[in-house]
Parts: C-alpha cells; structure tokens; sequence
C-alpha cells in the first residue's frame, strides 16, 4: 500500500472500518512534544505499540460518547508494554488487567493513546467499554492480517 502524505504529518499504515489498509498520521508537533514533555517510555509507545495497534487491532471502536462521534479507538491487546520508571526505557511484560488503546479523529490524525484497565466482563476491551463507545466496528478475526 502507499501511504498518503499530509504536509506536517508522519503517516502509518492502518486499518479503516472496512478491514481495508488507510493511512493514519501523527503530527510532528505531537511527535516532538512527546519526545520532549511525556518521557522516553511514551515514544517509545508511539514507535512500537501505537503502529500494531493502527494495522493490527484487536478491535475498533467508532464514536466516543463523550467527544465526537466520528472519532475511533482501536484497541490492542498488549503484547508487550515499556516501563516507565528508569531509562532507558526497557520492553516489559505488559501489566494484567489492561489493553492499549490509540484514538484517532475524523481526519484520521492520532492525536492520543494509553493503557488502560480492561472490562471485568469482557478483558480484551476497555473498561466499561459498551458505555465508553459508540458502536464496534471490526472484531479480531474480520480483520485481515
């Protein structure tokens, strides 16, 4: 697939509602605030877990109820995580009870990401995710790996 460009952006590989490959971005300026004010552990994050989850979620989500309806969440079950106290920030076992999520806008633009806790009813999802969400677009198996 070739990535769209968007002056001022980073773009990366994706997955849309369809199961079809887009092109998600970063702005650099969100890349270079992290970099600077949220710690080697969250670049870390955005080098390596936010691109799995963009291209290979275990589900997205569309809507966030309390923010926009066109906006996305898609969600990874972790596989590995960075720790966050120490540098240089290490690869570690991913902490239980938690997925990782990374919000897009309706331009396709991430603008956040974070682990959170998982639903005690459901733990490959957020918490209290069927009141956190809209609707679920795609699950695991529909989309192609």
């Amino acid at each position: 697939m070739k990535l769209e460009e968007r002056k001022g952006y980073f773009s990366i590989e994706s997955i849309g509602d369809d199961g079809k490959a887009i092109t998600a971005f970063v702005s650099r300026e969100l890349v270079s605030n992290v970099l600077a004010k949220r710690g080697e552990w969250m670049t870390k994050q955005l080098q390596h877990l936010v691109p799995i989850a963009l291209k290979s979620p275990d589900a997205i989500f569309e809507g966030l109820r309390d923010k926009h309806d066109l906006w996305r969440a898609h969600i990874l079950n972790k596989r590995f995580t960075f720790n966050f106290i120490g540098t240089p920030a290490r690869r570690v076992e991913p902490k239980t009870g938690t997925v990782f999520v990374v919000y897009l806008n309706a331009d396709r633009v991430v603008y956040n990401w974070a682990v959170v806790e998982n639903d005690k009813d459901d733990p490959r999802f957020p918490e209290n995710f069927e009141k956190r969400f809209g609707k679920e677009r795609l699950r695991g198996p529909e989309i192609s790996r």
